[in-house]
């Protein structure tokens, strides 16, 4: 294994979706690629904490390389932050090394194999264009144990700003309503066959 210095590689969102349709090789429809750019934009504060290429925020080596997060070794003014995440990563709770890329395809490469394997259930959710389904799926899946609560309304969010960028792919499912439709529908059947 390979330690890599942790170096800033800001991406444009543009440019991470172009990669990520390259590296998923196609088969995405706009709101399902619009909700993986989006998770991608959450991990890297919209490109601009991009670090080594690493889109998703991966963890663990990539072909033996990797990098250290900013809490692996504290200094001694480090903020509260950094050192509640020293603490975790101490107890095995946050990670300790992030995968290093050389070129940004290969972050996305790595991102969309990772996701189809491991993760389906994050996959399922876009391609249902369920940002809140997405965002429990993030969290349950075991991606962002600790994901926080607000996440699917982000998603939305980004998902609607980033759905120019796939104008040229088929639209894919509605977002889902909650069941009311479905819930409205089957009150009007059993109201219309109490009173036939």
């Amino acid at each position: 294994m390979s330690e890599q210095a942790r170096v800033r590689t800001p991406i444009a969102m543009p440019t991470a979706g172009r990669l990520l349709l390259a590296a998923f090789g196609g088969g995405l429809s706009q709101h399902q690629a619009a909700l993986l750019l989006a998770q991608v934009a959450l991990e890297t504060a919209q490109g601009a904490a991009c670090d080594n290429n690493n889109l998703g925020n991966l963890t663990g080596t990539f072909n033996g390389f990797f990098f250290r997060p900013a809490w692996f070794e504290l200094a001694p003014d480090a903020s509260p932050k950094l050192q509640a995440l020293h603490a975790a990563m101490l107890k095995g709770q946050a990670p300790s090394q992030f995968r290093a890329y050389p070129e940004p395809l290969l972050g996305a490469i790595d991102y969309a194999k990772l996701i189809k394997a491991r993760f389906p259930s994050i996959l399922a959710a876009a391609a249902a264009n369920d940002p809140d389904g997405m965002a429990s799926a993030i969290k349950s899946s075991g991606y962002t144990p600790d994901l926080p609560a607000g996440v699917g309304a982000s998603l939305r969010s980004l998902r609607d700003k980033f759905l120019p960028l796939f104008a040229d792919l088929p639209p894919g499912p509605p977002e889902p309503s909650g069941g009311i439709g479905m819930l409205v529908l089957f009150a009007a059947i059993a109201w219309g066959l109490s009173n036939a």
